[in-house]
């Protein structure tokens, strides 16, 4: 029974029951396999029609600023009067990181931080009620209290600049109906914002001397000017069984009802103290394009709007606003566009996947020599970035210059399973296995290699997913999730569809897989050739191999030397050298034999037909 269990057990792979579930079931139900990747690619493919294409992630920073403005006031002033009551209800919040405020002679502004995995828009409503509670305490003709914060939604998708001979800084009016309203109506937009040129506004310079000569309060004045424009609500009244909604409406009509405004009872009218002109605000900056003047334009999209369509829609409004009559000679460059940006990372990465499959390709074929089983593997590229698409649409998250990244950066570890797995079932075939059996014991035997592997590729994103949020990990957390999808694609697809391929579809060379037999069974001579009269491609590169190996052997002494001259420890006694060097020369003998009774051919005979080990073993054995 000894002998005989000896006896099975020299036996090749071949004849090993175990074998792969997954890969049993592949081969088993072909149909089932081919139905679940055909199921995987159409969702990747509609997925890439649907996924939001982004230049940036969405993200809500953990930031709110008040902002008051406040004209015609001492930046001391108001300091004293707004910024630090606003301070001190604003910091009321928790949460907050940091606070930093600003008063100026126009504005005041309350900068807050909070910690990242707070929910903005809660804190936005919280810091309004803080601020509101104190709106009494603040002077009476502060005008309105703006709390704001940033998103990367209201970064703008386009950029443009508007240049023309003719003086466009007081030409808001005809730009904005010319351009800016024409872009906010295309689908998609939602904010279109004119720079470097303003509205123009009713300006009324006081007169200092006639003031006192005529006695008016320049205050009370002011108030009566904002009172008398305002449309106001009187409420309601019932006349006759109907309802009517009573209002009164501001008496400003044109510029001569504004000059015309009475100051006092005695008929002394505002013109008589004032120089009341229409005209734009007094610029504070300003844009040039090519040394000549020009006017700034922003685009903004909606937050559900995708920006390459968008882009798009915005650039076909830009072509039928060119050819407007009423623009000639008026000059549009676009400065900044974030869909061509997006198109041209998505080219990059298609760019990098056909170039990885393409490399991938001729390595396997180089040492293969089989195109099918090197195609096989190199469609691992693609339909592993296909489906991981379809993980991207489904989780939520869009296709932005970060997810891409990831997707280009796995691109060079898609192949690693499948080639694993596919040299394993090579291996069993050359051994002498059919096909059925050998693609199943040689995804067996690696399985929990790649498993393994593919796990320790993951592991490192992991935290940056799950665990604790910060500016960074956010960003990053989309370029580990884009190479998570896809290893899990890729090792699914190496144990599942590279099993089927080769059991199913693909045909091993007869002769060569004859002529590894007959080397693993124990003959003697050397590897005999294919049926082209040929060595096989792996033999080759074996043979040079062992011929690199058995070059520093045979110049012992000067690789001896230059090791010697070039390590640390150069300086050691030569019994200690020579010791170290016996224990590892008995170390290599015990190595290689141990490694001649793992050969195919068993024990006896292991190291027959194969003269590169055979002087390999003997040259280490020389002292």
């Amino acid at each position: 029974m000894r002998g005989k269990r000896q006896q099975n057990s020299s036996k090749t792979p071949a004849g090993n029951p175990r074998s792969s579930a997954l890969a049993s079931f592949s081969v088993r139900y072909p149909v089932t396999i081919c139905a679940i990747f055909s199921l995987l690619i159409l969702i990747g493919v509609v997925s890439l029609f649907k996924i939001p294409l982004v230049l940036f992630p969405d993200l809500d920073l953990p930031f709110v600023m008040v902002q008051i403005p406040y004209p015609n006031a001492t930046p001391a002033h108001v300091l004293q009067t707004i910024t630090k009551p606003v301070e001190e209800a604003v910091s009321t919040v928790p949460g907050i990181q940091w606070m930093q405020s600003f008063s100026n002679s126009g504005s005041s502004g309350v900068q807050t931080f909070f910690d990242f995995e707070m929910d903005v828009q809660r804190l936005r409503g919280e810091v309004r009620e803080r601020v509101e509670r104190i709106r009494s305490e603040l002077p009476e003709d502060v005008e309105r209290i703006d709390i704001v914060n940033f998103s990367t939604d209201d970064a703008p998708i386009l950029g443009l600049r508007i240049a023309s001979e003719r003086n466009l800084r007081t030409a808001y009016e005809f730009l904005d109906l010319k351009i800016r309203r024409r872009i906010e109506r295309v689908p998609g937009v939602a904010e279109v914002e004119l720079f470097g040129t303003q509205r123009p506004e009713i300006a009324v310079y006081l007169s200092l001397d006639e003031l006192r000569r005529y006695r008016v309060d320049a205050g009370r004045l002011f108030r009566n000017l904002s009172d008398i424009n305002l449309d106001r609500s009187l409420g309601r009244f019932t006349d006759g069984g109907v309802r009517y909604g009573a209002m009164t409406r501001g008496m400003f009509r044109s510029m001569e009802d504004f000059k015309r405004f009475p100051v006092n009872e005695r008929g002394l009218l505002l013109e008589n103290v004032a120089n009341v002109v229409y005209e734009s605000p007094a610029a504070h900056a300003s844009q040039h394009l090519n040394g000549e003047y020009a006017v700034g334009l922003w685009v903004r999209k909606a937050a559900e709007a995708n920006t390459v369509t968008t882009v798009r829609g915005v650039e076909a409004e830009l072509e039928t606003i060119r050819s407007d009559p009423a623009l000639q000679g008026i000059q549009l460059d676009v400065i900044r566009n974030a869909g061509a940006e997006i198109v041209k990372a998505l080219k990059g990465l298609l760019t990098a996947g056909t170039v990885g499959a393409l490399l991938a390709l001729g390595v396997l074929v180089l040492f293969l020599r089989k195109w099918s089983a090197a195609l096989v593997v190199a469609l691992a590229i693609p339909l592993s970035l296909v489906g991981s698409l379809g993980f991207l649409y489904f989780g939520g998250l869009s296709l932005n210059v970060l997810s891409m990244m990831g997707l280009m950066l796995a691109t060079g570890m898609l192949v690693d399973n499948a080639i694993v797995v596919l040299e394993s079932i090579y291996r069993n075939l050359e051994q002498g296995a059919d096909r059925l059996q050998a693609v199943k014991q040689g995804t067996r035997e690696v399985q929990m290699a790649v498993i393994a592997a593919t796990l320790t590729s993951i592991i490192i994103f992991v935290p940056l997913v799950f665990g604790a949020q910060s500016f960074l990990s956010f960003w990053l957390r989309h370029c580990g999730l884009a190479i998570i999808f896809a290893l899990l694609c890729s090792l699914f697809l190496s144990l599942t569809l590279i099993p089927l391929a080769m059991g199913r579809f693909l045909k091993l060379d007869v002769a060569r897989a004859a002529g590894a037999e007959a080397i693993s069974a124990g003959g003697g001579g050397d590897v005999p050739p294919s049926g082209h009269g040929r060595k096989p491609g792996s033999w080759r590169i074996m043979d040079y191999y062992l011929k690199l190996v058995a070059w520093p052997l045979r110049h012992r002494f000067l690789v001896g030397f230059l090791q010697r001259s070039g390590r640390p420890g150069a300086g050691q006694p030569p019994d200690q050298l020579r010791i170290h060097r016996e224990l590892s020369l008995r170390q290599d003998r015990k190595g290689l034999r141990r490694s001649g009774r793992n050969l195919p051919g068993g024990e006896q005979g292991s190291l027959q037909g194969r003269p590169g080990l055979q002087l390999l073993l003997q040259q280490q054995c020389l002292d």
